[in-house]
């Protein structure tokens, strides 16, 4: 059962998956735009999502560059984990993630 706490969680990493996602097809999908072409506001935003990812664990960047960042098949995570591992370690995962994005200070 998801708890608000979870629930709270999961739109907020959403929010900030959409953002990079939308930033990232940008850079991908036009060949005309390359990072120096972007705004400021989103190369700043892009390094904070980069800076926070490169504090997890492969583990936690796997969880959540599959689950948000660049989302595969709906059950990528059959094949790794039991059901309650994949959630365990989805919401530890999250929780780090969000952490290091809202409460560290990024050098």
């Amino acid at each position: 059962m998801m708890t608000s706490s979870h629930n709270d969680q999961t739109i907020l990493i959403s929010f900030h998956a959409n953002i990079y996602r939308s930033i990232q097809s940008r850079l991908r999908y036009t060949n005309e735009i390359s990072l120096k072409d972007l705004t400021l506001n989103d190369q700043a935003y892009l390094f904070l999502i980069q800076e926070a990812l490169k504090r997890l664990s492969q583990e936690e960047q796997r969880l959540l560059s599959n689950d948000f960042l660049s989302p595969l098949s709906k059950n990528w995570w059959m094949e790794y984990y039991s059901k309650s591992t994949y959630y365990r370690l989805r919401y530890l995962a999250v929780d780090r993630f969000l952490h290091c994005l809202h409460h560290e200070k990024m050098i």
